[in-house]
Order: structure tokens, then sequence, then C-alpha cells
């Protein structure tokens, strides 16, 4: 919730997902003054189409990779910004969905925690 209440102070509306009962109990509770927030009890990596496209998706979390299903609804020109866990270091990363495609380049060391949902697709080998 602490990001989405960040958030709501800068922005006009923000979508909150989370996908544990518990913390989403405590976020109704702690975000029940900000009338901008909306919180949705779903798996993080399905995020929340109802609401969708958005112009920017702000995972609080360090991923592998951003699945399909997000990159859906981000809005063309749409920015994601999220840790990503890059050759065993978390760093923090931005990318912007385009025409021709969607990628994430990190840019600085960070820490944060790696969330679970969010696992590269493992390739073919041999």
């Amino acid at each position: 919730g602490y990001t989405a209440a960040v958030l709501a102070e800068i922005v006009a509306h923000v979508v909150a997902v989370e996908e544990d009962a518990d913390l989403v109990a405590l976020a109704r509770t702690a975000l029940a003054g900000i009338g901008n927030v909306e919180l949705v009890e779903a798996p993080l990596s399905a995020g929340h189409v109802d609401g969708a496209p958005y112009d920017v998706l702000v995972i609080d979390g360090a991923i592998e990779a951003v699945p399909p299903a997000l990159v859906g609804q981000v809005a063309p020109g749409g920015r994601v910004v999220s840790g990503i866990v890059d050759h065993g270091v978390i760093r923090l990363a931005s990318g912007r969905k385009t025409d021709g495609g969607f990628g994430l380049a990190a840019f600085v060391d960070s820490d944060c925690v790696v969330l679970p949902g969010f696992a590269k697709p493992q390739g073919f080998r041999f």
C-alpha cells in the first residue's frame, strides 16, 4: 500500500494489485482515506485487465521478465518501471511500449524483493 499511497499524491488514479489476502486487508485499512486508489486482489503477474490500458506500470519488486499479460495492459507509448534480475544482480529498469515491441533497460543497481510469478520463460536447450 505504501507505493500506491505515494503514487496517489502525484497521479490522478492508481490501480494497486496484490495477491496476498492478508496484505490486501492491511492495504485497505491503510489506504481507506485515499480516494484515488483502487485496490485489486489478483495474481501480480496477471495485473488488472479491467482497468487497462495503463500509461505507466510500476512493478514494486524485482522480476526476471514482464509477462505478456502485463505488456498487453500497457498503452502504446506507455512506460514500465521495475526491479529486474539482470545476470543475478537486481537492477532498476525502465522501458516503453512502442509499435515495434517492448523491452526494459536496466540502469542502476538496486535492492528489492524478488516477486514470485515473474520467472523468465526457459528456452530450448540441448
